[in-house]
């Protein structure tokens, strides 16, 4: 049966607390504790098949070290696609290849643009944004010196995460329909960072077709 992702559950339009649903199963490192439901044994972490029953995750606490080595995967990556971006052409950069976003370029920019939002209602800074899809830089370097600020502010933020702040409630209002949502920080957090590896992917699967090879992508060979 299918399994809905954690990070990409359909977000409800009221403005009830989150609740997590019953059927989700969901492993995360070591900080989910999977429930076997009666009938089951546990085998290997994981539960054998049901006899009766739901299986479900219980959510705990996410650690801050966990965001913080989140932090340092974003730098170690981006440097590397930075880094292989720069060696095509402008032209080649912008071409569309049928992305999400079109281009290579487009796509670097929306990541950008998914950050500078998300710490904007996790800090309070006015970090300047464009509609959505709108690129927030027509030139590269100017691109490449605000993702690199942009993650120091990242790094900086995650080293003063504490667990008692990650475990609270944050309402926002989103941009796309203008409905008040509220969630778990930890989870806003957490889809902070899987918002840029799913578009950080869509760019490494463009500069490989571009000939580019943006090498390791594996957080446990992260460097460090």
């Amino acid at each position: 049966p299918h399994v809905p992702s954690l990070l990409s559950l359909d977000a409800p339009t009221d403005k009830r607390p989150y609740r997590q649903p019953d059927s989700l199963v969901r492993l995360t490192c070591s900080y989910f504790v999977l429930v076997c439901a009666v009938g089951q044994k546990s085998q290997d972490g994981l539960c054998a098949a049901p006899t009766k029953g739901p299986i479900k995750v219980e959510p705990k606490p996410m650690k801050p070290d966990l965001y913080q080595s989140f932090a340092a995967y974003n730098v170690w990556m981006s440097d590397k696609v930075y880094a292989a971006a720069s060696r095509l052409t402008d032209p080649a950069r912008k071409t569309d290849r049928g992305a999400f976003f079109g281009s290579i370029h487009s796509t670097l920019n929306h990541i950008l643009f998914g950050d500078r939002a998300w710490m904007k209602r996790f800090t309070g800074t006015a970090y300047p944004l464009a509609p959505m899809g709108e690129d927030l830089f027509d030139d590269f370097g100017a691109l490449n010196t605000a993702r690199q600020e942009m993650e120091r502010d990242i790094t900086a933020f995650t080293s003063g995460l504490t667990e008692a702040w990650l475990a609270e409630d944050m309402a926002w209002t989103s941009g796309l329909d203008g409905q008040e949502r509220i969630r778990p920080r930890w989870l806003l957090v957490s889809h902070m960072f899987n918002h840029q590896t799913h578009h950080r992917g869509q760019v490494t699967t463009l500069l490989n077709q571009a000939g580019q090879d943006v090498g390791s992508t594996d957080l446990p060979w992260m460097e460090g």
